[in-house]
């Protein structure tokens, strides 16, 4: 896997599911709206990179362009 900077991490309960390879990942909502990040769509990188948290999933996300 390429290593690329734009990579952001999504944080879910450890009761969501892990996003897998591929999938993609919209914000609908955030606590700062004007941060410009709702409405941006990233994919879902490998879901083994994946790290636990106590309380938290963090996953690795890349915002693309889409196919």
């Amino acid at each position: 896997m390429e290593d690329n900077a734009s990579w952001c991490g999504l944080a879910t309960p450890l009761s969501a599911s892990l996003p897998q390879r591929g999938d993609l990942v919209t914000l609908i909502a955030a606590k700062n709206p004007t941060a410009g990040t709702v409405g941006r769509t990233w994919q879902a990188l490998d879901p083994g990179e994946a790290g636990t948290v106590e309380v938290a999933r963090i996953a690795r996300l890349d915002e693309g362009v889409l196919p």
